[in-house]
């Protein structure tokens, strides 16, 4: 790498984290703002919990609630960073009129934009290790809500007779999706007829990966049996201390059932996980769209830096003003038409996931080729 690249990509760094870090306190301050009083209740919860003193709960609220969505924010706004610190770092090497001494030198437009355009890119899908990796562990803090800052598990209302593959059905009055427990868990476990044979109640159970069920502590399990020539049932009442209830109703499937958000959260191993659960069948579709739209939109956000950047790239210097309106009515106007499109897709249940996913790529990559060719070398 010559001097030159280094000083292009140094430049291009310096703005790209400037303008990250205004943008992520910006949304601070305004989050902030708009939801004092939560954060406040938050930080006087957690200080009389953890013994704390106010304003260190207060300052771990704001960050542990904030800095998740940050990082989610990133994901999907990692683009558009990209693109506005590709036109203040061209915009300046115009103005000082670096970028003439550079063409005065042999160098091409396109020699010059090179490693802008390789940084950039790699910036762009650097969303995708956050997204594999890191989301999912946070998944838990992103569904929350700003008045629950203070817990750790998400808050989810009572499960009501859930039903598994195997016809059982499962309600519990509390679910931490967090630590994969139910509180105050009723079981009815149903014969080929439908019919209830075995009723089950317990004060908490713990999801068991191994076992793939639930484990209920202290469980009273009630049978019914028929009596011989009768339609009457005896209840025979026995105690258990471990009772393991298999089925296919792991946490992450009944968030999935409760929450359509918390799908677009997991990593591509857990949604493929999820696909092959028969209890998931209504949601293949769906699922198979998130994880093609995961990556074409990848590719969308490089294909937006290719159109911003020819308006950046010019041999006299512009007023930045005039050239950012236009990068920002081209890359804004692009990104949305790609969420838009992506929308549409989902929308069309009998669209084949794939076509729906790269759609936005299918338009947008004709318009980015014909961008890059009116840069003039």
């Amino acid at each position: 790498m010559k001097t030159l690249d280094r000083y292009i990509i140094r430049q291009f760094l310096i703005n790209f984290v400037i303008l990250t870090v205004v943008f992520g306190l910006l949304f601070i301050l305004v989050d902030l703002l708009a939801n004092l009083d939560e954060y406040v209740e938050s930080a006087h919860i957690l200080a009389e919990l953890k013994g704390q003193p106010l304003w260190l709960a207060f300052l771990y609220c704001l960050f542990d609630y904030a800095g998740p969505i940050l990082i989610l924010l990133y994901v999907f706004l990692a683009g558009l960073l990209v693109n506005a610190a590709i036109g203040f770092t061209f915009s300046s090497l115009s103005h000082n009129g670096e970028l003439v001494a550079m063409l005065t030198g042999g160098r091409s437009m396109y020699r010059i934009a090179a490693p802008v355009l390789f940084v950039g890119a790699s910036l762009s899908l650097a969303a995708l290790p956050i997204q594999e990796y890191v989301i999912p562990h946070l998944a838990h803090k992103l569904l929350r809500k700003h008045n629950d800052m203070a817990k750790e598990e998400i808050k989810i209302d009572s499960i009501f007779f859930a039903p598994d593959k195997r016809g059982n059905l499962i309600s519990a009055s509390e679910f931490d999706a967090a630590n994969g427990t139910l509180g105050g868990v009723m079981v009815l476990m149903r014969g080929s007829s439908d019919q209830t044979n075995r009723r089950i109640t317990a004060e908490q159970a713990l999801w068991s990966p191994d076992k793939k069920g639930w484990i209920l502590s202290d469980a009273s399990i009630i049978e019914h049996v028929k009596q011989d020539g009768s339609s009457l049932r005896e209840a025979k009442v026995s105690q258990q201390a471990r009772y393991v209830v298999e089925s296919d109703l792991s946490p992450d499937v009944l968030l999935v059932r409760r929450s359509s958000m918390y799908l677009r959260l997991l990593s591509s191993s857990q949604l493929h996980e999820l696909m092959r659960n028969p209890n998931a069948d209504r949601h293949h579709m769906h699922i198979a769209r998130i994880i093609h739209n995961r990556y074409s939109f990848l590719v969308v956000q490089v294909l937006i830096t290719l159109m911003a950047m020819p308006i950046f790239l010019l041999r006299e210097p512009k007023s930045f003003m005039i050239q950012a309106i236009k990068a920002a009515c081209i890359c804004i106007g692009a990104w949305a038409m790609a969420i838009i499109a992506q929308q549409v897709g989902e929308a069309q249940l009998t669209l084949n996931p794939v076509a729906a996913a790269w759609l936005p790529v299918v338009l947008l990559l004709p318009l980015s080729a014909i961008m890059v060719q009116t840069i003039k070398t």
